[in-house]
């Protein structure tokens, strides 16, 4: 049962998307981290707003 579950998390994961701001094809793994980094950049003022992922899994 664990093994299953981790194999289709780990397929939903590299599952990709086009991300709303940056209109670039991403994983669905490194969307923490890509909304991370945006997140930074609005911190030091490098862009403008925040734009949130409301992608539904």
């Amino acid at each position: 049962m664990h093994k299953l579950l981790f194999q289709t998390l780990q397929a939903k994961k590299q599952e990709k998307i086009v991300h709303p701001y940056l209109q670039e094809e991403v994983e669905i793994g490194l969307l923490p981290h890509i909304q991370a980094m945006l997140l930074a950049r609005h911190l030091r003022g490098t862009c403008a707003a925040i734009w949130p992922n409301t992608h539904r899994f």
